[in-house]
Order: structure tokens, then C-alpha cells, then sequence
């Protein structure tokens, strides 16, 4: 099975992966050994190949994000919520486990308020 849209961009959605890379710290090859996808993925993606969906999928699980984003740049994510997982991602395991406990009993102690007129959280607060 291939990711094949009439909208994808085979060069960008590469040079968005080598752009991640970069910003990560982590050569093409040590991405494709961490995410399990064959040693020289990333490069046959350059020369024209097309994906799989499992090697995206693997991919973006490895590098902390969406296939979505891997392959149109886009998560989907409101500004708040592209955020909140950024600083996330920042954290190592205990302070994951620690911020999700933390929001948990946010959650809890204050219940969601209603969007009105696309009013962000900010503001409905």
C-alpha cells in the first residue's frame, strides 16, 4: 500500500523530513535505523520513490510527529494545542508522565468551557 494523493508532493514532503532532520539533530540514516524503515529510505524517497503508509507511519511516530504533517506540513492543530505539544515534546519521560498527570487534574478541576464565536481559550476563560 502506497501514499499516493493527487496533492502530494513528493519533494516537499522529502525536504520537510531533511528540514526536520536538521532542526532534530538526526542524519537520514540514523532516522531511518530509529523508525525501522530500511537504511536508505529517506533517500530512495528523494529519487522519486513513493512511500509506504507503514514507513511514513513508522517515521513520523520516530520523529514525535503527525503523518499528516509529514505529508502535506500540516497537523491540523489549533496554535494553543501545537503549544502545549511542543513544550511536551521538550520533556523526557518523567516530566511527560508528570505533565500528563498535571493536565489530568486540570481537566478535572476545571471543566471545558464552550467555544463561542471561535473565541480562543484565552479569552473565554
Amino acid at each position: 500500500m502506497t501514499v499516493i494523493q493527487e496533492d502530494f508532493d513528493l519533494k516537499r514532503f522529502h525536504q520537510r523530513i531533511i528540514d526536520l532532520l536538521d532542526e532534530m539533530g538526526i542524519k537520514a540514516k540514523e532516522a531511518c535505523k530509529g523508525a525501522n524503515i530500511g537504511r536508505g529510505a529517506i533517500t530512495t524517497w528523494k529519487k522519486g520513490s513513493i512511500p509506504s503508509v507503514d514507513k511514513v507511519f513508522r517515521l513520523a511516530k520516530y520523529l514525535n510527529r503527525s503523518v499528516q504533517w509529514l505529508i502535506t506540513g500540516e497537523d491540523g492543530l489549533k496554535a494553543d494545542e501545537q503549544k502545549l505539544l511542543d513544550v511536551y515534546n521538550q520533556l523526557n519521560n518523567t516530566g511527560k508522565e508528570a505533565a500528563i498527570s498535571t493536565v489530568r487534574g486540570l481537566a478535572s478541576s476545571f471543566p471545558q468551557l464552550p467555544e463561542q464565536d471561535g473565541e480562543s481559550i484565552g479569552t473565554a476563560i
